[in-house]
């Protein structure tokens, strides 16, 4: 990863994530809808949004803007998730990176 990149994340309550970013030449944007983890996110010197995840994107990014965007565990709570993801893609810059995970709680009594 390169200096001078721009990235969003959600889902990272303690912005461990944001902060390695931030400490390694990146612009950060993060997004947390606790009032407490904005607050502390604010008093590492991240620039979090305390909003959720369709305010975010809904604010006036332009297309292409991030070089990478990073949902943790949080697709699972959206009501449609495809159109968050394709609202996401439009704002990562075409050789931009966006990473997903989702919980997958599988089990014997799904068979």
């Amino acid at each position: 990863m390169h200096k001078g990149k721009v990235v969003a994340e959600k889902g990272e309550y303690k912005n461990f994530f944001l902060k390695f970013m931030s400490e390694n030449g990146w612009k950060v944007f993060g997004i947390e809808l606790s009032p407490e983890a904005s607050k502390y996110a604010h008093s590492l010197g991240l620039n979090v949004f305390n909003t959720t995840l369709k305010e975010f994107l809904e604010k006036k990014w332009y297309d292409g803007y991030f070089n990478a965007i990073n949902l943790k565990c949080v697709l699972e709570y959206v009501p449609n998730p495809i159109e968050i993801l394709k609202i996401c893609k439009s704002l990562l810059k075409d050789s931009g990176i966006m990473c997903v995970e989702v919980p997958n709680d599988f089990n014997t009594l799904q068979l």
